[in-house]
């Protein structure tokens, strides 16, 4: 219902609108040359609040970036997990029990592959 009642009301403005009162000019063209100053003033205005409300959000938020504090990562030992052994340190290797003739046979193995 609201649809159709603003199409009544849009084309009963527009045909008002449009009533020629001299050779080239309609009721819309008397109206805008009296409404042209206050509607420039106003349009004017507006655009200066959007400018400025941009120039205030850029200056706004270019003030909380610079003003964050970059905060180091801190590991409390009492909440860290526990010491490790010297035993299971990543820098020790194990050690090989492996006899000569074995290491032999595995330094073959390890050649033939890479051949």
């Amino acid at each position: 219902m609201f649809v159709i009642k603003f199409l009544i009301y849009f084309s009963l403005s527009f045909v008002i609108l449009s009533i020629p009162v001299s050779e080239n000019k309609v009721v819309f063209n008397y109206a805008n040359d009296l409404a042209k100053p206050y509607t420039k003033q106003i349009f004017s205005s507006i655009r200066g609040a959007i400018s400025n409300s941009i120039t205030e959000t850029k200056r706004i938020g270019d003030k909380l970036v610079n003003n964050t504090s970059i905060k180091e990562d801190k590991i409390k030992s009492t909440t860290s997990a526990g010491k490790k052994s010297s035993a299971h340190s990543v820098d020790s290797h194990p050690k090989d029990s492996y006899t000569p003739q074995e290491r032999e046979a595995l330094l073959r193995i390890l050649q033939q592959t890479h051949h």
